[in-house]
């Protein structure tokens, strides 16, 4: 006598189940992943633009002294200028996506930066000063005048995204 095996359609539905609570979680942890990867690359990138500024303006801190007396204003006020963060700011939309350059209002200075991706909301500075009397004589830090020049950058992941992530970044430039 020939026995015939066969499956039941009860031991394919309990099988089903099996593998669904396997494959699962799996499928979760891929889709986290791939979300913290994407996150992760647009931190890098705004690293990457808040450190091309920071180069620079670490650069002209030699000039500095000089780029204030030219504009009659301190370093707060050239780097602050509402006209050039709007220019900063909206270098997000040039057509041709590569580098432009954006000019400091009242000076012969200017930035190379880089087009923003779309997702980035906005690129900020935001400058301070750093000088209290200092009473040690013997401090490193007595010559010159020392700002803290924050570069912040906002970002959504996509463009439904609720939630704005953002990076501020700090350079201390001693302006002699």
């Amino acid at each position: 006598m020939k026995l015939n095996r066969a499956l039941s359609l009860v031991e394919i539905l309990v099988a089903i189940v099996i593998l669904s609570l396997a494959v699962g979680p799996m499928f979760h942890v891929l889709t986290t992943s791939n979300k913290v990867t994407n996150a992760s690359a647009y931190e890098v990138m705004a690293v990457h633009y808040a450190s091309e500024l920071s180069e620079q303006i670490q650069r002209l801190g030699p000039f500095f002294r000089q780029i204030s007396l030219a504009a009659s204003k301190n370093l707060k006020d050239i780097l602050e200028d509402p006209l050039f963060l709007f220019e900063l700011d909206k270098s997000g939309n040039n057509p041709d996506g590569g580098p432009r350059i954006v000019k400091i209002p009242g000076t012969s200075v200017a930035f190379l930066v880089s087009a923003l991706h779309n997702n980035f909301l906005s690129r900020t500075l935001y400058v301070k000063s750093l000088n209290k009397p200092i009473s040690d004589p013997n401090a490193l830090l007595t010559t010159g005048k020392l700002w803290d020049v924050t570069i912040s950058l906002a970002w959504k992941l996509s463009p439904g995204d609720p939630i704005t992530h953002m990076a501020s970044y700090s350079v201390v430039v001693r302006e002699d």
